[in-house]
């Protein structure tokens, strides 16, 4: 039972670093996009971008609270 705990554990360490990077990178990405010149070129391609971080932050507060609790 131990073995199990320290292998979830060691995963959980890699997705919460992994997850919470990812995500704070399309939150910015969805915060500095709009308005900006990469806005602009895509738009005249018909290209049209969506960030959606919400995901990864699940999987990272889901990850923080397991290696906070254990």
């Amino acid at each position: 039972m131990e073995s199990l705990l320290l292998f979830l554990h060691i995963i959980a360490w890699v997705l919460g670093v992994l997850s919470t990077l990812y995500a704070g990178l399309l939150t910015y990405r969805g915060l500095t996009y709009p308005g900006s010149m990469e806005e602009t070129i895509d738009g005249l391609g018909g290209y049209t971008k969506v960030f959606r971080p919400m995901r990864f932050w699940t999987i990272a507060l889901i990850c923080w609270a397991f290696i906070i609790a254990f």
